[in-house]
């Protein structure tokens, strides 16, 4: 890993997060494997670099298949309208060609951010990595960043005291620090218990695992939500676990919206925003 270009090009970043991303870091290019980092290392301003870049390019070859499809359908309309088979063959070979280079050139840059992702490098795939970070960036990198950017110590959120950033209680009211919603934790500023986000410092606000959301026994699971989004998400199966019948039904028809739709409810179950028909969050046992 080239340590100046590194932490010269992202200085939000810290070796030790390099160091732990690497290794999960590289399934962002293996297609829809994304999940897996995404979901493990959501955290991680080095992994999110590369899924930016993975998801991004998985579209990119998506719009590719779903292109050549269209070509030979035009092929098809043209034979049967103007009778004219050579031309639409011609239209058909030369559009396959093109997009036939056009996927290799992506699946060489998926190889090329494998290794790199591997080997701790920020390396950043030309066009596609632009492009992630435009249609990704608010989504999948402002939250990390800013919490890898946190000082070391926290402050309690019930009583706003400072203590050290992995404290299991807070030593002034004996109360979980992230257990409570009257103080910010990154700035101590007062908050409201509707808030998310601290309009004192911009950081997301946080909370503990008991005070996030209680278990009610009706909510969805959401790793089956997720693997029934992965494997037959195309067929809107997720969908009608959740409840979201209506939709289920049309992503049924139109194969996940060609793809393109449930890719989009993948990475909304991944990162945690996925909510069933009631508005309810899916519940990670």
């Amino acid at each position: 890993m080239s340590k100046s270009k590194t932490f010269d090009e992202f200085p939000y970043v810290t070796a030790e997060q390099v160091r732990k991303g690497k290794s999960m870091a590289w399934l962002s290019y293996l297609g829809i494997f994304f999940v897996i980092p995404l979901s493990m290392e959501r955290e991680n301003p080095y992994v999110m670099h590369h899924v930016r870049q993975g998801i991004t390019l998985l579209i990119f070859q998506m719009g590719l298949v779903i292109g050549i499809m269209l070509l030979w359908i035009l092929g098809l309309i043209i034979i049967a309208a103007v009778g004219y088979p050579i031309g639409s063959l011609i239209v058909m070979t030369i559009g396959y060609g093109l997009m036939l280079i056009v996927g290799l050139v992506g699946n060489v840059f998926a190889i090329i951010g494998l290794v790199k992702a591997a080997s701790g490098n920020f390396w950043k795939i030309p066009i596609i990595g632009g492009l992630g970070e435009r249609w990704f960036g608010k989504k999948l990198a402002c939250e990390e960043i800013k919490e890898s950017t946190r000082r070391k110590n926290m402050y309690c959120r019930n009583c706003g005291k400072e203590v050290t950033q992995n404290a299991e209680y807070c030593i002034h009211c004996g109360v979980k620090p992230l257990n409570a919603n009257k103080f910010c934790q990154n700035c101590a500023a007062q908050t409201n218990p509707e808030q998310e986000v601290c309009l004192s410092c911009g950081v997301r606000l946080q909370k503990s695992a008991s005070s996030a959301q209680p278990y009610t026994g009706d909510q969805k699971d959401w790793l089956t939500t997720l693997l029934l989004a992965i494997f037959l998400g195309t067929l809107g199966v997720h969908r009608f676990y959740t409840g979201h019948i209506g939709i289920g039904v049309v992503q049924l028809l139109t194969a996940g919206g060609c793809g393109i739709w449930a890719l989009i409810d993948i990475i909304m179950i991944a990162t945690g925003d996925f909510k069933d028909a009631e508005g309810k969050l899916l519940h990670k046992s």
